[in-house]
């Protein structure tokens, strides 16, 4: 990865990770496999260079499901104290839906349940090539369903509220569960992928190299995913084509400026609004794609970004 045009641009914390990720970045080859693991280990270095000290607790379960006869492994996070009827956030990590693992949003996890005092259920859903679409999508929607239906079962109450929330591929499955599963109070979309057709925007263009996210890597990451180029003109995959947005949960879009899906992101962010959707954005300027991921180097845009998630979810809790 070369050093991007505008480096000065990003803020400092964004600026030491674009240069120290110069000499290990990690592009996508045949062998998915091999990129699962170094991404991986990359994260799990940046998690122990963190070294989070976690208030509360984490439990495994597993969430019954007609897709997958062994259920969809979960992590249950609960605060310190838990409130008596705690919000629930349903968790779904990024990597384009060939990568990632609960352990790799495990320590932004920990973050916003401490900050948020709510309970976060993190959901390991398949991932292709093995499983290609719409094999998330149908977990995401299995696991909210089952979560709305036994709220007790993960320490909340009859009354708790239930919201999605997801980073990347996550956002993308937030937004999918938003449209089609009845009774999600809010939703928290973190630079999503919104559009499977790449770069019809500006920013996939302005950001293409060395902002972490490259247009190449998100080529990769959709063809692993989709059968066929039709899939991505499917309403059902790139959620900015649906037809109705009027029904959707209050949102935040949580913003990465310097990043490929920029653009999408604040068009999607738009159809809400013109559709009477509550919405609120949070922009976090000169950073790029990944921040959550990273908090050895965006240890204050993590704690601001989970700041702003806690008034969000405390205000539509309520």
């Amino acid at each position: 990865m070369s050093m991007p045009a505008d480096f000065e641009s990003l803020q400092p914390e964004g600026q030491a990770f674009v240069r120290d990720l110069i000499d290990k970045q990690i592009r996508g080859d045949e062998d998915w496999t091999v990129t699962r693991k170094d991404v991986s280990e990359v994260i799990a270095e940046a998690t122990k260079e963190t070294a989070y000290e976690f208030k509360g607790t984490r439990r495994e379960i597993i969430i019954p499901s007609p897709h997958v006869k062994e259920g969809l492994p979960a992590w249950v996070y609960a605060p310190a104290i838990c409130p008596k009827n705690p919000p629930i956030l349903v968790f779904f990590h990024g990597g384009g839906w060939v990568i990632g693992s609960l352990i790799d949003a495990d320590t932004f996890v920990k973050m916003l349940t401490d900050t948020a005092n709510c309970i976060i259920v993190s959901v390991d859903y398949r991932l292709a090539p093995e499983h290609k679409y719409p094999a998330a999508i149908d977990d995401a929607e299995t696991a909210a369903k089952w979560i709305l239906g036994n709220k007790e079962s993960v320490g909340g109450s009859t009354v708790s509220k239930v919201g999605v929330i997801g980073d990347s591929a996550g956002g993308h499955l937030s937004a999918c569960v938003s449209h089609d599963v009845p009774g999600i109070a809010f939703q928290v979309l973190i630079y999503p992928v919104t559009d499977m057709r790449i770069d019809t925007r500006e920013s996939y263009k302005r950001y293409a190299e060395g902002y972490v996210l490259t247009t190449e890597s998100m080529y990769w990451f959709v063809n692993h995913f989709l059968h066929n180029e039709a899939e991505r003109s499917d309403p059902r995959a790139s959620p900015i084509l649906r037809s109705k947005f009027d029904h959707l949960p209050p949102a935040l879009y949580v913003a990465a400026t310097h990043d490929v899906l920029f653009d999408e992101g604040m068009e999607y962010a738009q159809k809400l609004k013109e559709a009477g959707v509550t919405i609120e954005t949070l922009m976090l300027e000169g950073i790029t794609h990944c921040s959550i991921n990273f908090p050895n180097y965006y240890k204050e845009t993590d704690a601001m970004t989970c700041r702003k998630i806690a008034e969000f979810v405390k205000k539509h809790s309520e």
